[in-house]
């Protein structure tokens, strides 16, 4: 059985995290026997980073090259009915998800404090830490993701400038999944499972930031979020 390892869960979706989101929601799609193991430790995450894995005595991390091996053992790969093109255009709008529209919503949480941001108090919540501890390490915390999305590039653009480009990526979403329950054929892929862990995140912010009011113009995206919200974790 694999060994999950991501980080414990914060508000009401299964994980604030995408990229363990997206993980989890793949392994209960292909029926993958797992255990979770809900740490913020990333001392034995080969990448330093969330969610990784144990398997085989092995420890693995990276959610994409975690699917990768996944899919490459599975007798009944995920990806096996998609074509050349589609398997292309998964890559393209996983780009798109994971390394600018994710970094719009680490933005919108961490560094855009101008309307009723409660991420403090949820993340607190979340960690159970004293006060005065919590309020050093978020400190720091906090300062890492301002440096970070300022080194990835969109924390150097104003904040007008995020939002728009933010709002162009929700754009392109929509108009791809068009009015199909999913983006292709009549079952998730994993683009469905990339798109909805950030969509449900953004979504499901408890105060009403930029972005979440954003995706209120398409409600497509937000009834495919829903659609695989139930689909995968209500079961």
């Amino acid at each position: 059985m694999i060994e999950l390892h991501q980080f414990p869960k914060l508000g009401d979706v299964p994980n604030s995290s995408p990229f363990c989101m997206k993980l989890e929601s793949y392994l209960i799609a292909q029926k993958v026997p797992y255990q979770n193991f809900y740490s913020a430790d990333l001392r034995r995450s080969p990448t330093g980073k969330m969610p990784y894995i144990k398997k085989q005595d092995k420890f693995y991390s990276d959610s994409s090259f975690i699917i990768d091996l996944l899919e490459k053992e599975s007798s009944t790969p995920m990806q096996q009915g998609l074509t050349a093109l589609e398997k292309s255009q998964t890559l393209a709008y996983q780009r798109l998800c994971e390394e600018h529209l994710y970094w719009a919503l680490v933005y919108s949480r961490w560094v855009d404090v101008s309307t009723d941001n409660n991420w403090r108090s949820i993340v607190q919540e979340g960690t159970k830490l004293p006060k005065l501890l919590f309020g050093m390490i978020f400190k720091v915390m906090s300062k890492n993701a301002s440096r970070q999305t300022y080194e990835q590039g969109l924390g150097r653009l104003t904040k007008a400038q995020i939002y728009q480009k933010a709002d162009e990526d929700l754009c392109a979403l929509s108009e791809f999944l068009g009015q199909k329950n999913y983006f292709f054929n009549e079952s998730p892929s994993l683009l469905d499972h990339v798109v909805y862990a950030v969509i449900a995140n953004i979504e499901h912010t408890p105060w009403q930031s930029q972005l979440k009011q954003q995706l209120t113009k398409y409600p497509n995206l937000q009834a495919h979020s829903a659609r695989m919200l139930k689909e995968i974790f209500s079961k």
